[in-house]
């Protein structure tokens, strides 16, 4: 038990766990009667794909501008090649 590890009060403990989960440190939720910490790692995970969809979607917009700017025929090249290299990468990394 986490309590008898750290050599601290069941109170002290629980304080300091519930100010970790409301500043977004600790995805959980603690279980008073069971004395546990329920760790949410669903909603972590999911929290990670919305970010990485999030800047798949940014880099997609900039190479559609990109692609709508070359057959307007307005110097399409250097739009194109003024998205940053890390931003292309992101079709790779999504990681989904």
């Amino acid at each position: 038990m986490i309590v008898q590890q750290l050599n601290v009060e069941i109170a002290e403990v629980e304080e300091l766990l519930i100010g970790l989960i409301l500043e977004g440190k600790v995805d959980g939720r603690i279980d008073q009667v069971g004395m546990r910490l329920e760790l949410d790692r669903a909603q972590a995970l999911e929290k990670k794909r919305y970010a990485a969809l999030h800047s798949w979607t940014k880099a997609l917009e900039e190479v559609h501008a990109a692609v709508i700017a070359k057959t307007a025929g307005r110097g399409a090249s250097d739009t194109f090649m003024s998205i940053p290299p890390e931003r292309i990468a992101d079709f790779r990394d999504i990681g989904l």
